[in-house]
């Protein structure tokens, strides 16, 4: 809002370029994964992130730490293949599906909501300001969320966050008061981008060790399909000079398939295990 009528567009570029200078600083600061700590045999780095998640846990490089042995059927043969055994198939569409409305619902309100919102009547700058609001409570959205995933299940979670995704655009297309309008934003961010980053995080934790990193990239693979649909799409419908009501409604069927979609993703098999004879971590 201050910097493109000051510097113009070019500005926006720049600045979204900051976050590089924070690599170096991440790089250091951030840990590896336990399963690396473990294959590399570094029982310390390991103990102290362990002791970290679990503050009542005790770990120390004495333990013996060891992760599930391989099986045949998820060790070999094309990873992507893999995402499809095992009962998997049913559950990985199902992901796909999910993280495919999620980013189409995410970047359809990125790149729409200002121009939506001008098109209801409100100036630019309030429209931006809408904008900010939206992000701001996808940030609240994805660490809120987080707590209740980890103690009520993931699943439970989204499906709650889609449900509301799905009612808070239908408010907002009956113009309530500023205040409110504000608060159903943030929601919606919540609930939307909020939603996308909880997803990450459940598909990661569905596969096993050596295939996880396959579920997770081709769910944001095809997830990315619905991103590049989305603005498209949005921008189509605003061309056509449809109601307010018409135009969320393009963000409120996306939440319902993503939750039904997640409601059918079965349930994971454990992935990785630590033995010892002083502690066992699940």
């Amino acid at each position: 809002m201050y910097l493109i009528p000051n510097f113009e567009w070019r500005a926006v570029v720049w600045l979204g370029a900051l976050p590089l200078i924070f690599m170096p600083i991440l790089y250091k600061m951030l840990p590896e994964s336990l399963n690396y700590f473990i294959l590399k045999k570094q029982k310390r780095q390991l103990a102290d992130v362990l002791n970290q998640v679990d503050v009542n846990g005790k770990y120390t490089a004495n333990v013996h730490y060891v992760l599930h042995e391989k099986s045949k059927n998820d060790s070999t043969g094309f990873p992507v293949k893999q995402l499809f055994k095992n009962g998997r198939t049913v559950s990985t569409i199902m992901f796909w599906v999910a993280f495919f409305m999620c980013l189409f619902v995410m970047y359809g309100l990125s790149t729409w909501l200002p121009k939506i919102m001008g098109g209801a009547g409100y100036e630019l700058g309030s429209s931006l300001t809408f904008l900010v609001t939206l992000n701001l409570g996808a940030v609240c959205g994805a660490i809120v969320g987080g707590k209740p995933a980890d103690r009520f299940g993931s699943k439970v979670v989204l499906i709650s966050f889609l449900v509301i995704g799905f009612a808070t655009p239908t408010m907002l297309s009956f113009k309530p008061s500023m205040i409110m309008l504000y608060v159903l934003i943030a929601i919606a961010g919540g609930t939307t981008t909020g939603t996308q980053i909880v997803t990450n995080a459940y598909v990661s934790q569905f596969y096993p060790n050596e295939i996880r990193s396959t579920g997770v990239g081709c769910a944001l693979g095809v997830g990315r399909i619905g991103g590049i649909i989305a603005p498209t799409f949005c921008g189509v419908l605003l061309d056509m000079k449809l109601s307010l009501q018409v135009n969320f409604l393009a963000f409120d069927i996306p939440c319902i398939i993503a939750a039904v979609a997640i409601w059918f993703i079965q349930k994971k098999s454990s992935n990785l295990a630590v033995s010892s004879k002083e502690k066992k971590l699940v």
